[in-house]
């Protein structure tokens, strides 16, 4: 099992590009759909969930640390949550900030 040292972890919206949002967002999308038609009398429900959010952390995982697949799902499933768990940021509504002016190809 793989332990995170010096690996990419955002700590805030300005932390992300339009590109890990974009995973990010379809990943979540994704789970959701996953989950959306699970029997909410059954037994097996949360386990069920339970899956399909490990699935996600994982995903979480590789979009955010730039980590392969096959490198994401190396790591062990605690730290794979623990690293989702500390994206708590994702949480909380983007309030845009006003930008001025900003470098295009170093222009």
């Amino acid at each position: 099992m793989k332990k995170l040292r010096n690996m990419k972890s955002p700590k805030s919206w300005e932390d992300l590009t339009i590109k890990e949002f974009s995973r990010y967002n379809t990943a979540l999308s994704e789970f959701l759909k996953s989950i959306k038609d699970f029997p909410e009398d059954s037994k097996e429900t949360p386990s069920k969930i339970l899956i399909e959010e490990i699935k996600l952390n994982f995903k979480v995982l590789e979009i955010f640390a730039g980590l392969t697949e096959d490198e994401a799902l190396s790591v062990d499933i605690a730290i794979a949550k623990g690293y989702s768990d500390d994206l708590s940021f994702l949480m909380n509504k983007y309030e845009p900030t006003d930008i001025d002016s900003f470098n295009f190809n170093g222009t």
